[in-house]
């Protein structure tokens, strides 16, 4: 059984513990806020990868990015070439920064809107070299500032050349057509002879001489045609070109626009009785004939053709008029001896028409021929 003095004792504790509860409470709670404020101060490291990208020194704040370390230069004069350790001049295409410090300042890297350079450019032999370091890197929150502790590489350089411009007239050899997915042959259909450009045929390279000649003096198609599928009551197809230089350091004032007339989608018809004739070697001539002196064919016709076909309103016109109009002339080999085939004829429609542009043999076609009866 507890004494008189150990009940004594307790009950002063109690009264000490319960005493005035609210100074208490606030004194814990100070205890609190402090404790969170020294761990906020307490410094911490932290490492961001970045990759160096070169942009127009003008418009660094729209190029911000999160895993960018925007490089801001004059790309009216310059374009970078390459960028490189500059001790030991290898390539690089990402930059570490080594950042220290408060850990409430570092835990904003969590939503880092981005860090830039402006590097000095200066000339070395016949080039142009922009230079930065560590101390050089800015962060586009303010409230990062000073953090940043070492760059790997400590140095970089970013290798420049100094742009120039060529102009460049348009040609159809230049263009790339990129059908829509359900037009897949729609650059047999244009009609290249009649194409216009707006404003006008030509567009402005712009970039280190020695690129935009090559590019400038190429045959490969340097621009894109991606129009939408056409209608079926379409006649020209009207696109604004997309520049493909394949190149990153050139680049092309706006290209113009591209309307293309276009031919009416293919209809398919099939042209009875068409006549066989025999191309024959001269030592040849006379000893072979076609099997068969006629043959139906299949085509898929486009244009003036197939809208001169529709008109043939049944199977003796079109008869009619494949027997005067149209010709299958198979080139018998030189070495022929007896009885054979020969594969892919030509078939020749009328004096105005072209396989391939205006139609095209849907069905292979081969022709049997044999010796002539003595």
């Amino acid at each position: 059984m507890p004494s008189r003095t150990d009940r004594r004792t307790g009950n002063r504790l109690l009264a000490i513990l319960f005493e005035d509860p609210w100074r208490k409470l606030a004194s814990l709670g100070l205890a609190v806020l402090l404790w969170f404020y020294l761990d906020s101060q307490l410094s911490a490291p932290a490492t961001l990868e970045l990759q160096p990208v070169a942009v127009d020194h003008d418009a660094i704040e729209s190029n911000y990015a999160r895993d960018r370390l925007t490089l801001g230069i004059d790309v009216e004069r310059f374009s970078a070439i390459e960028i490189v350790d500059a001790v030991t001049g290898g390539p690089i295409d990402h930059i570490l920064l080594e950042m220290y410090g408060p850990r409430n300042r570092i835990a904003l890297l969590g939503t880092n809107p981005g860090f830039h350079v402006v590097p000095s450019v200066s000339q070395v032999g016949d080039g142009w070299v922009a230079e930065f370091a560590a101390e050089n890197v800015r962060p586009a929150d303010e409230r990062l500032d000073g953090l940043i502790r070492a760059m790997v590489p400590e140095r970089v350089s970013v290798r420049l050349a100094e742009n120039s411009e060529t102009r460049m007239l348009l040609t159809p050899e230049r263009i790339r057509v990129v059908p829509p997915p359900e037009v897949p042959d729609l650059g047999t259909r244009l009609l290249w002879d009649r194409a216009r450009f707006e404003p006008r045929n030509e567009v402005t390279l712009r970039g280190p001489k020695g690129r935009i000649s090559d590019l400038a003096t190429s045959q490969r198609p340097l621009f894109e045609f991606a129009p939408p599928a056409p209608r079926p009551d379409q006649t020209e197809l009207r696109a604004v070109l997309i520049a493909r230089t394949g190149d990153p350091t050139v680049t092309t004032s706006t290209p113009p626009a591209l309307t293309v007339p276009l031919r009416s989608a293919a209809r398919e018809f099939t042209l009875p009785a068409v006549p066989v004739v025999l191309f024959e070697p001269e030592d040849l001539r006379g000893r072979f004939q076609p099997r068969r002196a006629n043959e139906d064919i299949r085509i898929a016709a486009t244009g003036r053709l197939a809208g001169r076909l529709a008109t043939l309103s049944d199977e003796g016109e079109l008869r009619q008029w494949a027997e005067a109009n149209c010709l299958i002339v198979a080139r018998l080999p030189a070495d022929a001896s007896g009885p054979d085939v020969i594969s892919r004829p030509n078939v020749i429609i009328g004096p105005d028409f072209q396989e391939g542009r205006d139609y095209k043999i849907t069905l292979p076609l081969t022709i049997q021929y044999e010796l002539r009866n003595p």
